[in-house]
């Protein structure tokens, strides 16, 4: 009987779960062999459609998100596991190599502390877009109990080229000083700090 038992029931589970280990470290190709025992068949059928349905998504969203002109990068993970899942453009974004974020994956501290990081540069007057080297990171996190899904992108090219339409604009060509908008709007931001203005003189 515990032969048996060891055959049919302690090894099936062994497998069940070492395989449902490997998908949710990211391995959504992971299947589980075909069981004796019906009931595991079924338990391993199940297993396998959720793992193919996974890794179709991963691949569609992957595949949406080349096809846009920005780069753009996803994550998600759970605060109370060490897994890491990300989307193909992340890498570039961070400028961090890919074996580094294969690491993550199965060990997402890492990861976790370079946003940190990254997050303690904010850049003023931008919402949600931080400086990170010589690039402009917009990050939005939607947070929903223990789980994390964010995305990342790359906006350096929006943010140089409006700032430099907005001196195009405000700053005087000949000069090199602000013009009466380009003034209005400085005096606007400063006054909306007042306690940070400080002394000035203007003539």
């Amino acid at each position: 009987v515990v032969s048996q038992m060891d055959k049919y029931v302690v090894k099936e589970l062994q497998d069940v779960n070492k395989t449902l280990d490997q998908i949710g470290k990211g391995q959504f190709e992971e299947n589980i062999t075909d069981s004796k025992c019906k009931e595991f068949q079924e338990l391993s059928d199940y297993v396998n459609k959720m793992s193919k349905s996974l890794a179709e998504n991963n691949k569609r969203m992957a595949y949406v998100l080349g096809k846009t002109n920005l780069y753009i990068g996803t994550y998600a993970y759970n605060l109370q596991e060490k897994v890491l899942y990300t989307t193909e453009h992340i890498p570039e974004i961070l400028s961090v190599e890919k074996e580094k974020v294969q690491q993550w994956h199965s060990n997402k501290d890492g990861f976790t502390e370079l946003m940190d990081m990254i997050k303690k540069n904010a850049v003023p007057d931008e919402a949600g877009v931080y400086l990170y080297g010589d690039k402009y990171i917009r990050i939005e996190e939607l947070v929903n109990e223990n789980e994390i899904f964010g995305v990342v992108m790359d906006i350096t090219a929006d943010i140089r080229k409006r700032r430099e339409i907005e001196e195009e604009r405000d700053v005087d060509l000949l000069t090199g000083l602000f013009n009466r908008r380009g003034l209005d709007n400085r005096l606007n931001r400063l006054f909306e700090k007042p306690d940070a203005l400080g002394y000035y003189a203007m003539i």
